[in-house]
């Protein structure tokens, strides 16, 4: 081997082994240099955290990157840090060197000021991370607008580590799914595309992000919270119709446009313009005039028809029975539907004038109207029967005379500025308009000249005024051409009256010639500057001047002669100045005049409640009052020059050092302190000394008296006083506006303590005042939990409680003459789980303390409350029976049956099984604990104090698993019901990392959630159990086909697992095969395909159900579709009940661990192939997508149900020639199942009458090679169930 070989081997040696080394695990990575380290780095390597690793590389990539110098500001930006749309963000991932129960996340709003970026004052959060086996996990986690720097901090020992990512919050609107619903289906309105509907309602609805309000046309739309919404309904015209959709936030706004074609078989004209002497009009949905004088004229026509491979060039066409025109020239464009296959052509047809002669009379001259009837002659390709499109049309004839062809309204135009394209325009004919005078831009066959132009209302015929608009360079009326819709001349349209009004336009004495539908509703209003009803304005009485400044406009009012009669009335006394409002011309709306309202002792504004109330009348312009607007809202101004008590509380002093006032995890400086049990108004403890924290706001002076002795006094604003012989140390944090301050070591010998703390501000001689206190006993032990929580009585709603006892210097502490196990992360606390308590009685339980000289015993009573609800829980030793909550949960198991370890199947110690009813908002079955602490909002005195103690976090992993859009198909009829094993043993007995079995856990517990549990750990019983449930009493008889059982395993997946109902009992009953939440449900609606099937709706109804049978797709169940083999040996595993039989070893090449469909999972096609259910092709392949056959249905079936098979022989051969007509077309193997099948009536044959015309008997064929619809298949099913599972479905569904 050459040297150069050698070095190359040696190089992909190292780098293989070098490959081996997990990323995340690897050492921690140098600070990488950058520009403001290193200036002659040009630019920076890839970023790396140190500690904390994101599964996400985009987020990953922004790890420590330098900020922090005028140099490197520059570094973040758009382009390097992670853009997210949304406002939450979720993140997992890996850690290291850092202490799992200590890691937290901080999130702070960046700013960028100058060369800096700064975060921003009181735009930060803390939020505690899960972290489980070296992976961590935080989920929906708020982020701010704009830039956000996220800190990953975590602790081990004495040392901090953390690493920085960045994040760009972008808040602009945007939507991520848009659908149109017409028909029962749903299509995807997507930018360009072109959808044809065949049903003229439709809805569009789907999902936004960073969006509160979205208009479709101007209609105002349904946005729910997790941004989905809903459209109203839209009556579609036939043809091309668009959506002008709009979204926005409180800052920004989109708008987008989509379009679909309505497909109206009696109606297919999407667009119908003739021209005549050059004057072009459209013919759809209006008559229009024309004033033309020549006899031709051309027809430009454009249609919808079904698809056919077959041009309409060629085609004829007929125009007022006239002689038909063979079509050229045509232009055709292909419209798919959903699935990319053709579905119609739009097809745009020229026609000349030759071919489309104007109407005349019999003297030869030109109809004042003329029809349009058109007809086109269409032979499709397969040379089937012709068929024809047919529509009417019409317009008039005006020759030579000044007509109004139409007209749009101008909402927004000021009189003066030029028009063009981007001046807002819509037809005038069903506007409505905000005023009584409005412009508008009129299109006459000719120039109107003054004077000419003439609007009534209709049918009273009163007039309107018309004023021109003129333009001063022409000093004629203004006039706009070449633009796209806004052609013609510009007027003034004045004094309309409110309602919904039609105008008809008019030239002169001429008839009216363009009628349009006019909504006017005038909006009274009043709007006011930065001042609402309830608002609470804080002012600041330290500052020598505090004011309300009023301002706004009155709204709508019109022009200066209608408002008459303005008052002004604060907190009831009348301060309108002369002038209150001044009228102006340019926006016709009036301007409050700005004025100073003072908040002094005085008034006219005061510390508290305030009203303003502005009343004005409206007139017609005279002494005629129309109405009169009020204008009154309550606001409340507060000082926040108030000193104010936050919280008072005291503390258990730390054995090692504690944590500082400014740690942004308020846990860290205020720990637990069970050692502090508050009783009947007093903190009762056994210490002889205690952390007093006290937090607080607008005070001077901050004062401690214990007793009439004062022990503490600091101005917040100056230094920090010395200790003194009442406290060891003072902590402070903060200013007068917002303060923390801890004395630490407040000594108390024993006896009564209390303490008087005084807030003093020196501005307005404002005081606070609180009181603690605190009762040091010389006790032997403590209590801490149960703890009376009714009261001064312990009640509970479970079978079993903890103690958790302190006891310096104890032996042994027993519980009913059972050891209590000492904490280790305490001294002197001992913890013992006592079960078995009896219900709905007081349980007297003895507590004995046995000390080094003597023993020391109390009776402490415990009430059990049986009733089942939300957080109960029911705790026994694992048996052959368990009934529970009132038989509402009926488990048993074999005698022979015990706890296994899933990954492995090790056999564990029997334990405690755990029995709980969920909260149906979140899955917890603990919501308070005994301690009286609630379950994931107060810290838990449970957990570790490793080196504080946490809350039980309410994890989103699970605690999302219960929205019940997740079955929407079901509701619920019973609880959720928790049963649980627990955890198993973690590696082996004697290893440094060894862990002893859980027993029953809470879903949310120390040891973690349920969906995060170590999969190493996870246990299931060796023996398959049966679990019977009770259900809702008001479900009807009728129903039990419907009902089943829903498990949510241990991967957060809800499974229907179907089960044998009892109609009178009210009960069902499924196999038990692993721990988790079982509940009963109900099917709530099924599926269009399902309620419209002929013969097949009530067995595919059970089916669907059972979950023996799932839909295909969202909108769809698929009845009819061909059911394949896969999806064949799913059906028969599920709805026989088989216990799953998998793991990694696969038995057929194309069907891979994980893999799965809509119809089967991976699972099991692997439990059937083990079970001898079903086999392979050549090469070990199944084709689980391949459609199934009659004949392979059969053999499947027949394994199946191990049913005793007639020998394959031709006796067997005779018997089934007999019986079928088309027994050759059957393979030989598959002989003994067909026969089996028959028999059984599984399976039976369809008759056909026989070829051979002597023979009047019907001969039956079994049609083996035949495919079967899932329609088809659900009917062996049921009837296989009925037969050979009894109580699986009732016998009498058909």
């Amino acid at each position: 081997m050459t040297p150069m070989k050698k070095i190359i081997n040696y190089m992909l040696l190292f780098a293989l082994l070098f490959s081996f080394i997990p990323a995340p695990y690897a050492a921690a990575a140098p600070a990488p240099p950058c520009l403001d380290t290193d200036t002659s780095v040009v630019s920076c390597p890839p970023l790396v955290p140190n500690y904390f690793f994101p599964d996400d590389g985009e987020l990953k990539g922004t790890a420590n990157m330098k900020i922090s110098t005028p140099e490197s500001a520059d570094n973040l930006s758009r382009s390097t840090a992670k853009i997210m749309n949304s406002g939450k963000i979720s993140i997992g991932g890996t850690f290291q060197q850092v202490a799992g129960s200590t890691i937290t996340l901080k999130v702070e709003q960046l700013i960028r000021t100058g060369d800096a970026w700064v975060a921003q004052p009181n735009r930060s959060s803390v939020t505690t991370v899960g972290a489980v086996n070296l992976r961590f996990q935080v989920s929906d986690v708020e982020l701010f607008q704009g830039y956000n720097r996220l800190t990953f901090t975590g602790s081990q020992g004495s040392s901090t580590k953390t690493d920085v990512f960045y994040v760009l919050y972008d808040s602009a609107p945007l939507i991520k799914k848009m659908q149109i619903n017409s028909n029962g289906e749903l299509l995807d309105l997507n930018e360009g595309a072109s959808l044809v509907l065949t049903r003229s309602v439709a809805y569009i609805q789907g999902t936004l992000e960073n969006a509160t309000n979205l208009t479709i046309n101007g209609e105002k739309a349904s946005v729910l919270d997790n941004g989905q919404f809903y459209g109203p309904a839209m009556n579609l015209k036939a043809g091309l119709n668009k959506f002008e959709i709009t979204l926005s936030n409180n800052t920004d706004s989109v708008t987008v446009k989509r379009q679909a074609y309505y497909y109206d078989k009696d109606h297919p004209f999407t667009n119908v313009e003739v021209t005549q002497d050059g004057v072009k009009q459209s013919l759809i949905g209006a008559v229009p005039t024309f004033t033309g004088s020549s006899d031709i004229a051309t027809l430009d026509l454009e249609f919808l028809a079904p698809y056919d491979t077959k041009s309409y060039n060629g085609a004829s066409l007929v125009i007022n029975a006239g002689t038909p025109y063979s079509i050229t020239g045509a232009t055709e464009t292909v419209i798919t539907n959903s699935y990319g296959a053709p579905a119609y052509r739009l097809v745009k047809v020229n026609v000349p004038d030759t071919a489309y002669p104007l109407q005349k009379d019999s003297s030869s001259v030109l109809l004042p109207g003329q029809p349009v009837n058109i007809a086109i002659n269409f032979t499709p390709s397969t040379g089937g029967t012709p068929w024809t499109v047919i529509d009417k049309f019409e317009f008039k004839l005006a020759a030579g005379q000044k007509l109004v062809r139409g007209a749009r309204l101008l909402p927004s135009y000021d009189g003066v500025s030029a028009i063009d394209n981007n001046t807002p325009s819509m037809p005038l004919n069903g506007a409505e308009v905000k005023t009584d005078s409005f412009y508008i831009v009129v299109d006459a066959t000719q120039d109107l000249a003054a004077g000419e132009l003439k609007a009534a209302l209709q049918p009273v015929g009163a007039p309107i005024t018309v004023g021109e608009v003129i333009d001063p360079a022409t000093s004629a009326i203004r006039k706009v051409v070449g633009t796209t819709n806004n052609n013609g001349q510009v007027f003034k349209i004045s004094g309309v009256p409110e309602g919904a009004q039609t105008i008809a336009f008019s030239v002169g004495a001429n008839p009216p010639s363009y009628t349009a539908r006019v909504t006017y509703v005038s909006k009274l209003y009043v709007e006011l500057d930065n001042l609402y009803d309830g608002q609470v304005v804080e002012i600041d009485s330290s500052v020598t001047s505090n004011k309300i400044v009023l301002s706004g406009r009155y709204i709508g009012f019109g022009s200066d002669t209608r408002v008459k009669d303005e008052n002004l009335y604060v907190n009831n006394v009348n301060k309108t100045p002369s002038p209150f409002a001044t009228y102006d011309p340019t926006t016709n709306e009036y301007n409050i005049n700005s004025m100073d309202l003072n908040i002094t002792p005085s008034g006219p504004l005061f510390i508290g409640e305030n009203r303003i109330k502005i009343t004005v009348n409206y007139t017609d312009g005279g002494t005629t009052i129309l109405r009169n607007y009020v204008k009154e809202v309550k606001f409340y101004i507060v000082d926040k020059n108030l000193p104010a008590v936050i919280d008072i509380r005291p503390l258990t002093p730390p054995k090692s050092t504690r944590a500082p006032l400014t740690d942004p995890v308020r846990a860290n400086y205020l720990p637990p302190s069970p050692e502090l049990q508050l009783i009947n108004g007093a903190y009762v403890t056994t210490l002889d000394k205690f952390d007093l924290f006290i937090e607080g706001s607008g005070a001077d002076d901050v004062t401690v008296r214990e007793g009439a002795t004062e022990i503490f006094k600091m101005n917040p604003s100056s230094t920090v006083p010395a200790p003194n012989a009442y406290y060891s140390r003072a902590d402070f944090d903060g200013s007068r506006n917002g303060f923390k301050i801890r004395l630490d070591d407040v000594l108390i010998p024993a006896g009564t303590h209390t303490y008087t703390i005084v807030f003093t501000n020196n501005t307005n001689g404002a005081t606070a005042t609180a009181t603690l206190t605190v009762q040091s006993q010389n006790v032997p032990y403590r209590i801490l939990s149960p703890v009376a929580n009714t009261g001064s009585k312990i009640i509970v709603n479970k079978n079993f409680v903890l103690f958790d006892i302190e006891a310096a210097g104890a032996k042994d502490v027993q519980i009913n003459g059972n050891s209590a196990n000492k904490r280790t992360d305490f001294t002197d606390r001992f913890v013992y789980t006592l079960t078995g308590l009896k219900p709905d009685t007081d349980n007297k339980i003895n507590v004995v303390i046995k000390g080094a000289s003597a023993d020391v015993k109390e009776t402490i009573t415990v009430t059990y409350m049986s009733n089942p609800d939300k957080g109960t829980m029911f705790m026994e030793p694992m048996g052959d029976k368990h009934n529970v909550f009132n038989k509402a949960i009926q488990l048993t198991f074999p005698k022979n049956n015990a706890l296994r370890r899933k990954f492995d199947g090790k056999i564990e110690p029997k334990v405690n099984l755990l029995f709980g009813i969920a909260d149906p908002e979140n899955g917890n079955t603990e919501l308070v604990n005994d301690y009286n602490q609630v379950v994931g909002t107060d810290i838990d005195s449970r957990t570790p104090n490793t080196p504080t103690q946490s809350r039980i976090p309410i994890d989103s992993s699970l605690s999302s698993k219960f929205d019940p859009d997740l079955t929407r198909h079901f509701i619920r009829v019973s609880d959720y019901y928790w049963i649980s094993a627990g955890m198993g043993e973690a590696s082996k007995v004697g290893a440094s990392d060894y862990k002893e079995v859980t027993g029953g856990l809470a879903p949310y517990s120390t040891e973690g959630t349920f969906t995060r549990y170590d999969d190493r750990r996870k246990v299931v019983p060796s023996e398959r159990g049966v679990l019977t449930l009770k259900y809702d009493d008001s479900v009807v008889t009728t129903a039990a086909a419907e009902v089943t059982v829903f498990l949510l395993d241990s991967k957060g997946e809800w499974k229907n697992i179907g089960g044998k109902v009892d109609a009178k009992a009210k009960t069902v009953t499924v196999p038990f095969d692993e721990f988790g939440y079982y509940m009963v449900a109900k099917l709530k609606y099924g599926y269009n395909d399902i309620s419209n099937h002929g013969w097949a709706r009530d067995i595919l109804q059970a089916l669907l159900s059972k979950g023996y049978m799932p839909a295909l797709s969202g909108n769809e169940f698929g009845a009819d579709d061909d059911i394949t083999r896969g999806e064949f040996a799913g059906l028969i595993v599920r709805s026989l009940g088989m216990r799953i039989n998998s793991d990694d070893n696969n038995t057929f090449g194309d069907i891979l661990p994980g893999s799965n469909s809509a119809a089967w999972r991976y699972e099991e096609i692997e439990t059937a192939a083990r079970a001898g259910i079903i086999q392979g092709f050549d090469g070990q392949i199944f084709g689980a997508d391949r459609p199934l056959t009659r004949e392979q249905a059969a053999v499947m079936l027949s394994r199946a149900m191990s049913l005793t098979l007639p020998m394959n022989d031709d006796k067997l051969k005779a018997k089934i020639e007999k019986a079928f007509a088309d027994s050759a077309k059957m393979d030989v193997y598959a002989l003994p199942s067909i026969d089996a099948m028959n028999s059984a009536k599984v399976m039976v044959g369809s008759p056909v009458i026989s070829p051979i015309p002597t023979q009047n008997k019907p001969l039956i064929n079994f049609d083996p090679k035949n495919k079967m619809t899932r329609a088809q298949a659900a009917q062996i099913a049921v009837r296989l169930l009925q037969k050979y599972v009894k109580g699986s479905l009732p016998a009498n569904l058909s």
